[in-house]
Formats: C-alpha cells, structure tokens, sequence
C-alpha cells in the first residue's frame, strides 16, 4: 500500500513509503490514498475502489485475529472460540465481581447474551483468513503494475491486460459486482440501501457462530 500511495504521487518511493508508515490509523491511510488518487481515469478508479473493499475485508479478519481474546473446549476439541475484545473484559468484569460476592448465578438472558457474542475458528476458517490475504496482497500488487503502466513503465504485458488479470480475481470480481448492487440500489433510492453497505465477503467471514445444541454442551457442568 506504501508503494501504491507512492505511484500515485508519482514521487521518490522512500519519502512516500516514510509519510505512509506515519499514518498510523488505516482510515487515514486510505484518505491518503483517496486523496493521491484524485487525477486517476474513472476506469482506474472503480478498480481502486474495489480494491480498497477487499483490503478492508482482508484487515478486519487480521484484526479480528490481532485483538480478541480466545478460549477453548473440550466440547470442540478442534475449534478457538473467540470474543471481542470489549466484549471480553466486560464480561471478566462481571466474573471478577461475582467472585468478590460468592453469586456465580447467570441468569438466562446474560447466558443469550454471551452466547450472540462467541464465535468460532475452525483450522479451514484459518486457512480461509489466509488465502483471503494473500489474494488481497497479489490484488495490491496487480494493481501497482497497473499504476506504472499507466505511468509509461515498459512491462512484460499491458496495462489491458494487467487490468482483465485484476478483474478476473475472484475477491475482486465479488467487490466489483457488490459495488456496483450497491450503485444500482443508490440510483433507484431504494429504502434498503442504508443496510447494504456490508461486503459479502467482508470482514469477519472466517469466524464461525456457535448453534444453540453447541452452546449447551460447553455450558454443561462437568461431572
């Protein structure tokens, strides 16, 4: 991404690569590029764009994996279950202050509550979460090749055939159709847009949703 907001600068790759790493929230990472992308053709644009959907979905599994707390079972002997991190501590939380109190009582409501937030990861799930990277990084990397053919860079194909090569990648060819559903949708005024604004195969697509019958077996008192 550093290289990326430094073809769009067209400026020295070291003192691009510098300002990028400066940037400490991935927001402002993206508005800068955003913002070096201004002067892109419209074609290259929604290229970008989608680009920028499958980033986002690649990032929020690698910070789902970063930042939240996991736990096991020998009720799922091949799973991490996992929480969010707030969720996490809250709950700990309360258990810090049914213990100073001697009352482990959870009421049903705080069990449905818990349960909503547990999920799992299977080893497929991972590998899933990794093939989802590295489909995102090579996406990057097309991309990049496709900002110096533009730029006149003499490559081993074209600029035609590096942007059919992008369209073609299947992380990408979802976000193209999604963004373009969600264009259609905004024309039309329709009343779902303001719900539709999740990627199909965003963020969080790795982890798995405890079902009721798992959630009472890791509940049960052991003998």
């Amino acid at each position: 991404m550093a290289r990326m907001l430094a073809l769009l600068l067209r400026a020295d790759t070291d003192a691009a690569v510098a300002v990028y790493l400066t940037l400490r929230r991935s927001t402002a990472r993206k508005e800068a590029i955003y913002a070096a992308a201004i002067h892109l053709e419209a074609e290259a644009t929604a290229i970008l764009k989608a680009l920028m959907v499958v980033v986002d979905a690649a990032e929020g599994e690698r910070n789902s994996l970063a930042h939240g707390q996991y736990f096991c079972t020998d009720v799922l002997p091949e799973s991490i279950l996992w929480i969010n991190m707030t969720d996490g501590v809250t709950i700990q939380t309360r258990l810090l202050r049914e213990l100073k109190s001697l009352d482990f009582t959870t009421t049903p409501e705080q069990r449905k509550d818990f349960m909503a937030k547990v999920y799992h990861y299977t080893i497929k799930s991972l590998y899933s979460i990794r093939d989802q990277i590295f489909e995102a990084e090579h996406a990057i990397y097309l991309f990049n090749q496709y900002l110096m053919c533009i730029q006149g860079f003499k490559l081993s194909e074209t600029r035609e055939q590096i942007y059919d090569r992008i369209r073609r990648l299947a992380p990408m060819a979802r976000a193209i159709r999604h963004l373009l559903e969600l264009a259609d949708r905004k024309a039309q005024k329709s009343p779902v847009w303001q719900y539709q604004q999740s990627y199909e195969f965003g963020s969080q697509s790795g982890r798995l949703r405890l079902e009721a019958n798992e959630w009472v077996e890791i509940r049960k008192p052991s003998l």
